[in-house]
């Protein structure tokens, strides 16, 4: 009796004309009918004659289209202009909500880009992104249009900008008073 070898040996394609490479399988005529066969190989072109993927009843349609999932993360940091490493700290901190899809890849809604361009405008107020966060809710629109509710949020991060300038001031100004006194030290010495 000949024992047979189940091998696959890739056949040569021309690079990105293939789905997968295609395989030629060598089986030794004792191998089993009931052996599954390997699936087709598929070209792109013949990919967009194919019906679309359907799920299980039941559940969610596979075959959603790309603004139906939302924007991937990639997408929005090109949009925007930020990094998707900081897109990510920005949901970690509770700023930015996406929904992940069944592969576990970020998508993020039609409103995304302009949530981000508030977090930008916020941030570069030197808003700490703990009252962005409480703030984001009533600010709407691309202006933004700030409802008279986050008025309290802002006077109050003003009122400690403001305190910080005068002890920066006054730091300043004593620095400055060391420096006249060390160099005044300086020339009496010599």
């Amino acid at each position: 009796m000949q024992t047979g070898t189940l091998g696959r040996t890739p056949t040569p394609q021309k690079r990105g004309t293939a789905l997968r490479p295609s395989t030629r399988r060598t089986v030794s005529s004792t191998a089993s009918s009931s052996e599954a066969a390997p699936p087709p190989v598929v070209s792109r072109a013949d990919a967009s004659a194919l019906p679309p993927r359907t799920a299980s009843p039941g559940s969610a349609s596979l075959a959603k289209t790309s603004s139906e999932r939302g924007m991937k993360i990639g997408e929005l940091a090109r949009e925007t202009g930020v990094s998707v490493r900081l897109l990510r700290y920005y949901e970690e901190q509770g700023l930015l909500t996406s929904h992940r899809s069944a592969s576990g890849h970020r998508h993020y809604t039609a409103e995304a880009p302009t949530v981000v361009g508030h977090i930008r405008v916020l941030l570069a107020a030197g808003l700490p992104t703990r009252t962005i966060r409480d703030i984001l809710p009533c600010i709407e629109g691309p202006g933004p249009d700030i409802h008279p509710c986050v008025q309290n949020y802002l006077r109050t991060h003003l009122e400690e900008i403001e305190t910080q300038i005068t002890t920066l001031q006054q730091s300043r100004s004593s620095l400055t008073n060391l420096l006249t006194a060390t160099e005044n030290f300086r020339t009496s010495s010599s």
